[in-house]
């Protein structure tokens, strides 16, 4: 495995992780609205607050970064290109 492939399997598992983080939220939120329970709703407040503080920030940025130095890594694609 090169270097570069390493550091795309890196940044694809932080998409795949910061997606399914942010997807697990909204349908916890929505079973919480549902429920029509304040108090399940707070706890579920202070939840997405823990989890986006701790999991969604961190991750987002590493995914961000690890994006950067594979353009950087590579001659065959640029920032210029459409797709980055």
């Amino acid at each position: 495995m090169s270097f570069y492939e390493f550091l795309l399997f890196a940044h694809i598992a932080g998409a795949v992780i910061w997606v399914g983080t942010a997807s697990a939220m909204q349908f916890f939120g929505f079973r919480a609205l549902r429920a029509d329970d304040p108090d399940r709703l707070a706890n579920l407040a202070s939840d997405v607050a823990w989890i986006g503080s701790r999991i969604l920030v961190p991750v987002s940025l590493v995914t961000f970064l690890l994006g950067v130095w594979l353009v950087l890594d590579t001659d065959a694609i640029g920032f210029g290109d459409d797709w980055i």
